[in-house]
Parts: C-alpha cells; sequence; structure tokens
C-alpha cells in the first residue's frame, strides 16, 4: 500500500503521512514560530490550503498564496465568534466548506 507523504518544513522528521497529526509543546514565542512558520511555509509550497496569521514576512510570495486561495487570513474571534457567540454548527460548516474547495483545488491542481 502506497503512502502519500508530504513535507513538514523542520527537521525532527522530514516527511509525514497525510492525515498525521501531532502536538507541539513550546515555550516561548520564538519556539512556536520556529515551527510554525517551516510547517506552512511547506504546506503552501505543496498546494496545501493553510489557514495561519502571520506569513507574510516568511514566505514571500504570500500575497499570490491569498490570491490563489491557497491561505486565507482571519481572525479567530471573527471565525469562532460571529455575533459574539460560538456557534459549533456554523463554524463546522465553515470548516467543512473550507476542507471540501481545498480538496477540490488540488484535485484541480493535480489534473494540470
Amino acid at each position: 500500500m502506497a503512502t502519500n507523504l508530504r513535507k513538514m518544513g523542520f527537521h525532527v522528521k522530514s516527511q509525514i503521512p497525510w492525515g498525521t497529526h501531532f502536538c507541539l509543546f513550546y515555550e516561548t514565542k520564538e519556539d512556536l514560530l520556529d515551527t510554525l512558520v517551516p510547517y506552512s511555509k511547506a504546506g503552501l509550497e505543496g498546494n496545501e490550503f493553510c489557514a495561519w496569521l502571520a506569513l507574510n514576512q516568511a514566505v514571500p510570495p504570500f500575497e499570490r498564496n491569498r490570491f490563489n486561495q491557497s491561505i486565507e487570513v482571519l481572525r479567530a474571534r471573527d471565525w469562532y465568534l460571529n455575533g459574539g457567540h460560538f456557534e459549533l454548527d456554523r463554524v463546522t460548516s465553515a470548516w467543512n466548506r473550507n476542507l471540501t474547495q481545498a480538496r477540490q483545488n488540488q484535485q484541480a491542481e493535480f489534473a494540470r
């Protein structure tokens, strides 16, 4: 059985199978950024959909990624607390719409 691997963007493990979940423990903001920035950068370079907030300086073609909808910049308050309160069904539906769109975009990219 062939396993599709994706690049991680950092040295602990260079590639992981799609769908892998992992946990990150960090002590400082720099620790967090040292992991999240290269991880997100590798995802964008692999034509993945990324929802993160501060990649503008780390990923030079950032605006191109926004234009082609590989990344979406959102305020957590707006995403999760629309109208000031959390609605599980609305948030879940929004994530599912993004997942569906990302899969469609990825399939279109592979078809080229």
